[in-house]
């Protein structure tokens, strides 16, 4: 339990600084004032931070036996699955996503459209899932602290 403990107040953690690159990158874009430094700053350590997360959830519920049994009350659990599943989609999407910029260009440069539509769309079911990931995890990671 005392790992459950502290990987949830890394998932708060995480979603911070998640909530933080997000909402940077936004302003700058919007702004039109993007800092290139600051936006792999934001997204190196919230990385580095989901990276430490996932594992520390994986022993969790693999080594130690930490994790709730979905399989007993499936329907009462969906919550638990999503989460599970979106988190593991999350790790395809996220190196998809570090790169998406210089794949964008690249094609841009030589007018292939489909595949920049396509990065388009990837990075919205991204988003998406990073989001609801953080949507069901908040307040998981709460109970768990006993809050």
């Amino acid at each position: 339990m005392k790992l459950k403990k502290i990987n949830a107040g890394l998932a708060l953690l995480t979603a911070a600084t998640g909530l933080i690159h997000i909402i940077y990158n936004v302003i700058s874009y919007l702004m039109f004032i993007h800092n290139e430094m600051l936006t792999h700053i934001t997204a190196d350590v919230f990385m580095t931070l989901t990276i430490i997360h996932a594992v520390l959830g994986m022993i969790a519920i693999t080594v130690m036996g930490d994790g709730s049994n979905i399989k007993l009350y499936p329907k009462q659990n969906m919550n638990t699955i999503i989460q599970r599943i979106t988190g593991m989609i999350m790790f395809p999407l996220l190196f998809l996503h570090a790169n998406t910029f210089d794949l964008l260009m690249k094609n841009a440069k030589i007018g292939n459209t489909v595949v920049i539509g396509l990065l388009i769309v990837v990075q919205i079911l991204f988003f998406w899932d990073v989001l609801a990931h953080i949507a069901l995890s908040i307040p998981r990671a709460l109970i768990t602290l006993g809050r």
